[in-house]
């Protein structure tokens, strides 16, 4: 015992991170990103997560499987930090035995002994999440409950969780009727406006009780080890994009000492490989000794540059050229941020202001932020290929907050009119007003009239009714203009 307790003591000083500059920075910029990314479904949206949570001293006290912990941290010293995916094991008791169906299920790691039960570790999950409804957790249970006790196990683990986390719960829909898969459209938006702030997730046991509490973890991917990780735009060799884009991927680290022993321990994960993995996609990293000053908390923050964002300079953010983002004044004219309807991102020509930035954007296309660091990537890839040092992100300061501020985009059109006009006497009298149907924007453009019986050029839109002579079986006017060297053309239905 000894030897393996040395063991750990210097695993744990040769793999403690460096200091980082500002943790309340990082806090800051975690939350932001957190709140950033609530549209996004479960197949593709980013964690902050711990592997093996409840693994530590300061959580369990100190018992035989604490002496090689995992973390470092307890659970809401993690979550304080920004953590929002947690992991953690329920196994039997050793004592009384569980083939007498009177064990309360216990957290441990492989080997339990006087480790805290399951309902003291859930409960303090529970009163944090009560305590910040503004966040939703995403919580792994590894359950080890199967064996001679059938499913008494898993009926006792269900009964936990309903007294501790109850109404939290985000839950299955067949009510145990079946195993659940883990919903990979569900959004964070969505578990908050049903009224919850949980999802679990783990196998799923045996018996009704416990498949009515949590989703199938069958659709979460993990890969094998991290060593073979290879950056964007490769993100290989153990998933495609196809797959990244289907389902959570998952990578995590193991720093136990009977993961270096045993030759079983997943590679250290540093912040380099963190920045690297969070470009491709992947949606859970799980780290092993997280700390709030850690370099690797430091590089998940793929938005904001670092002190940003400021209270002063304006109320408005650009992606800058090295992916960072930055508060500007919004009435700047700058290259604009769209994002089309297949997820790719695109920085047309022309420069505006934040406030129209949308008319910039084509139709189908619409004036975006990204919510990830892989849609942070790719817009980055757009700028350089646009040649645009900085863009308009569609994210403004709204009171203390940040908000997302996405809108169509659009071409120039045809304000008014907007419904059939009716034709009187043969005639047609219409004041057309040409526009950005997206902003509101009227423009003083003249217009060409035709369709009728002749072809009227008209003075600007808020200068001049045009009159237009149709014949009986006209049924619409076509009217012409241009904007911005480009040539456009609407229609104008008509009624009799």
């Amino acid at each position: 015992m000894a030897t393996l307790v040395a063991v750990v003591a210097a695993l744990c000083v040769a793999a403690a991170p460096a200091a980082a500059s500002d943790p309340g920075w990082t806090d800051r910029a975690l939350a932001l990103q957190e709140r950033l990314a609530g549209d996004v479904p479960l197949r593709d949206v980013p964690w902050v997560s711990t592997h093996n949570s409840y693994n530590s001293t300061a959580e369990m006290g100190t018992t035989l499987s604490a002496l090689d912990p995992n973390q470092r941290l307890t659970l809401v010293e993690q979550l304080d930090a920004g953590v929002r995916h947690l992991e953690i094991d329920a196994h039997p008791a050793l004592a009384p035995l569980p083939e007498l169906g009177l064990a309360a299920p216990q957290s441990c790691h492989t080997i339990c002994t006087l480790e805290r039960p399951l309902s003291d570790v859930l409960s303090r999950v529970a009163a944090w999440s009560r305590s910040r409804p503004d966040s939703v957790l995403l919580l792994y249970l590894e359950t080890h409950l199967d064996g001679a006790a059938g499913p008494r196990g898993y009926d006792a683990a269900a009964g936990v969780v309903a007294a501790t986390l109850g109404d939290l719960v985000y839950r299955p829909p067949s009510a145990g009727a079946r195993c659940d898969p883990l919903p990979r459209e569900l959004t964070r938006e969505q578990v908050l406006a049903a009224g919850r702030r949980v999802v679990l997730f783990g196998p799923c046991g045996q018996g009704a009780a416990w498949p009515s509490w949590s989703f199938d973890e069958a659709d979460r991917t993990t890969a094998p080890d991290n060593a073979a990780f290879r950056p964007a735009p490769d993100c290989g060799p153990d998933f495609t994009r196809a797959q990244y884009d289907a389902f959570p991927v998952r990578y995590y680290e193991d720093r136990t000492a009977i993961g270096a022993l045993t030759g079983t321990g997943h590679t250290p994960i540093g912040p380099e490989l963190v920045r690297a993995m969070q470009r491709c996609g992947v949606d859970i990293i799980g780290f092993d000794h997280l700390l709030r000053d850690d370099p690797r908390r430091d590089a998940l923050v793929w938005s904001w540059a670092p002190g940003e964002p400021r209270t002063d300079g304006g109320s408005c953010a650009v992606q800058r050229a090295d992916g960072r983002w930055a508060v500007r004044d919004c009435g700047i004219r700058r290259r604009v941020a769209c994002r089309t309807a297949d997820g790719d991102w695109t920085v047309p020509a022309g420069r505006l202001p934040r406030g129209v930035a949308q008319r910039a954007c084509p139709p189908g296309a619409i004036h975006a932020v990204p919510r990830t660091a892989r849609e942070g990537g790719l817009l980055q890839d757009a700028q350089a290929t646009a040649g645009a040092d900085e863009v308009w992100l569609a994210h403004e300061r709204r009171g203390a907050r940040w908000a997302r501020d996405e809108r169509a985009g659009c071409t120039a059109g045809l304000l008014r009119p907007t419904g059939p006009v009716r034709v009187r006497d043969g005639r047609v009298r219409l004041r057309p007003m040409v526009g950005y149907p997206c902003t509101g924007e009227s423009l003083r453009r003249r217009v060409t009239v035709t369709g009728g019986r002749r072809t009227v050029r008209s003075g600007t839109a808020r200068s001049r009714v045009t009159t237009v002579r149709v014949g009986p079986r006209t049924r619409r006017l076509r009217v012409r203009f241009v904007v911005d060297g480009v040539r456009r053309t609407a229609v104008v239905r008509l009624r009799r």
